[in-house]
């Protein structure tokens, strides 16, 4: 089991009188304050901490589907590069 905040998370201005962005549960905890670099930067930073949950449940699934199994079933192996495509989508928009 992983000992950081279970997901999802999501990225939310930190303030209305600064630039910074943040990253909070779903119960409203501050999980990471991102201060600006870089207007590109701080988004794409942002971007990636708030989709750190998915991306890790998506490279979980694929590693535990790799040790159980061999890619004997191309549908099964199908839905979890579909799940990773869109956690990664979350990173790269």
């Amino acid at each position: 089991m992983s000992k950081f905040t279970s997901g999802p998370w999501r990225g939310l201005r930190a303030s209305s009188i600064t630039d910074n962005l943040a990253v909070y549960d779903i119960d409203g905890g501050l999980i990471a304050k991102i201060g600006k670099r870089g207007a590109k930067e701080t988004v794409a930073n942002h971007r990636l901490i708030a989709a750190s949950p998915d991306l890790y449940d998506v490279v979980k699934s694929l590693v535990e589907l790799a040790d159980s199994e061999p890619f004997t079933s191309i549908g099964h192996a199908i839905e979890h590069v579909v799940n990773a495509r869109a956690a990664l989508a979350k990173v790269d928009e």
